[in-house]
């Protein structure tokens, strides 16, 4: 199995930032991740105001916060830093799948706040995305990226037949395991045939 050498984290903020992103990413890549999940936030405020879905401020601050992290963390989990850091010989297959697991809120905060406490969706949404993250940890690494664009699929063809499209988060479940399976959970290394 490769090992790769790490950077050093570098001193203040972006030590604290490269502790999320892994350390050496450059700084072409930090503005990429950052500006992608601003310029998505920016088009829901914008979303809020033209389209006026009749959000409260309180649905408004928690979509706009939810695509900004959803995007950026999608283009973020895409980024060679990024996959290294989070499959490093410390990091275990449970590690990454708590990963996962910890991002109950939000399709929590969807079901609750714009489907109108729809716990059906939540649970079939949440449960869905826990168990696409074990099949992917234990799936061989010549395999996973293949079972979780698959998976990716089954996730989105879910949510526009066994549920309408909840409006102004159409875009929610494809990103959602866009950036939690497809990005975080596939293994972004060659793979050789001693694995």
């Amino acid at each position: 199995m490769q090992r790769w050498n790490y950077p050093q984290f570098r001193p203040g903020i972006m030590g604290k930032i490269e502790k999320v992103v892994g350390p050496g990413m450059s700084k072409t890549e930090l503005v990429v991740v950052f500006a992608s999940g601003t310029v998505a936030a920016t088009m829901m405020i914008a979303f809020s105001v033209y389209k006026d879905p009749q959000w409260s401020l309180l649905q408004t601050i928690i979509a706009t916060l939810l695509v900004f992290d959803l995007v950026g963390g999608a283009v973020c989990n895409a980024t060679s830093p990024t996959k290294r850091w989070y499959h490093r010989a410390q990091s275990s297959r449970q590690s990454r799948i708590l990963f996962v697991v910890g991002h109950a809120a939000y399709p929590f905060l969807v079901a609750w706040l714009f489907r109108a406490m729809d716990w059906k969706y939540f649970c079939v949404v949440y449960g869905y995305l826990c168990f696409s993250a074990v099949i992917v940890a234990f799936t061989a690494l010549y395999l996973q990226r293949c079972v979780a664009v698959l998976i990716l699929c089954g996730a989105i063809f879910i949510d526009s037949y066994i549920f309408t499209l909840t409006p102004g988060f159409e875009w929610f479940i494809p990103i959602l395991f866009l950036k939690l399976i497809v990005g975080h959970m596939v293994k972004e290394e060659p793979y050789t045939a001693e694995e």
